[in-house]
Order: structure tokens, then sequence, then C-alpha cells
């Protein structure tokens, strides 16, 4: 069972489709208890870097996460739920992040370049999981990126106005920066694929 984790900061809807569409079952949490112990836990998030944290910290949902962490349960962030796996975002300079991996998300910058990158973009892998899935494309919605970290934890990279991070990985803790539960047939099936590399 997955617990969606439910902070007013996630495209909770589409996430749950998504996961009926292949087969996985899910339910809605705020709760730091189950969010900790729950076999499978899935971090969405649509907006702001600083109100998302806000609200993550005010549930005690960030302590709950980090013990995931620590402890290499199964979990996966996407859009800014990869993010908020980081120490911080340009986009709110004062807001901790949790942490996980080296590094911060920075604005998309580039000579003409248009902001939000809404759309389709290819993705380069890096980790055997994502290599079924290399050069396909896949849906973006976002104006900020992670540019560094790790090289051990990229999982997948994509380009526009540079090439940045649009997947990690580490153990059993995965996150991507595009929304496989918008990406059509190929995104449901990565979904799939993600949700079962981290639950072994």
């Amino acid at each position: 069972m997955i617990a969606v984790i439910d902070y007013d900061a996630g495209n909770i809807r589409s996430i749950q489709n998504a996961l009926c569409r292949i087969g996985k079952s899910a339910f809605l949490t705020s709760d730091p208890d189950e969010t900790e112990k729950a076999d499978f836990a899935l971090l969405p998030g649509v907006g702001s870097f600083g109100h998302a944290m806000k609200e993550l910290t005010a549930r005690g949902l960030d302590r709950a996460l980090k013990a995931r962490f620590a402890a290499d349960r199964p979990t996966l962030g996407i859009c800014l739920g990869l993010q908020l796996m980081f120490r911080a975002s340009e986009e709110s300079p004062n807001a901790e992040g949790l942490g996980f991996f080296r590094g911060r998300a920075e604005k998309l910058k580039g000579d003409g370049l248009k902001v939000p990158n809404v759309g389709w973009t290819d993705i380069n892998a890096k980790q055997p999981v994502f290599l079924p899935f290399d050069k396909d494309f896949f849906y973006f919605v976002h104006s900020y990126a992670v540019f560094e970290t790790d090289e051990s934890v990229v999982a997948a990279t994509s380009n526009y106005g540079g090439e940045f991070v649009c997947a990690v990985a580490k153990g059993r803790t995965a996150a991507c920066q595009f929304h496989p539960e918008k990406s059509g047939e190929r995104g449901l099936s990565l979904l799939k694929t993600l949700i079962e590399a981290v639950e072994r």
C-alpha cells in the first residue's frame, strides 16, 4: 500500500489515477506516523519550495520523511518532491530542505529561455533502472532545477538551457523532476518500474 503524502502542495488526483492504472493501491495521509511506517511513501509537489517545506514541517512530515530516508524505506518524490529532497532552493533562500542530497535547486536560465519549462523533453539515463527509458520524452513543468550534486545519486539528466538533474536515486529513495503520471504510457511504465525497484 502506497502512502501519498497530502500537504496541500501536491497534484494528488493525477497521482492517484496513475497509481490505479498501474495496479497499485494507495491512500492519502497527512499523518507523520503513517508516513514514517508506510510500506511505501510518495512525495508529490506543485508550488513553491518555501511553502511546501513550511507545510511539511507544520505537520511533522519532514521528520517522518527524514526517518524514512535514514532507515532506507521505499520513498519516491515527483517534481517539487525531488527538489525538497535537496538542501535548499534559490526560490526560497531562508527555507531548509530535507537534505537527503547535496545541492540546491536553482532557477532555469538562458538567453531567450522561456520559464517555466512546460512540455516534453527527453532524458539521458545514468543509472540502470532508467536505461530502458533513455532518450524517451517525459512531461516537465518547472522553473527551478538541480544542476549540481553528487554524481553517484544522479539517475538521469535532461537539458533546458543547460544540463540539469531530472532524476536521482540512492538506496530505496528515488525522485524525478518530470511528471511520469502525466507522461502517457511510457510515464506509467516508468512509474511502475521505479516503485517496484525501490520496493525490493
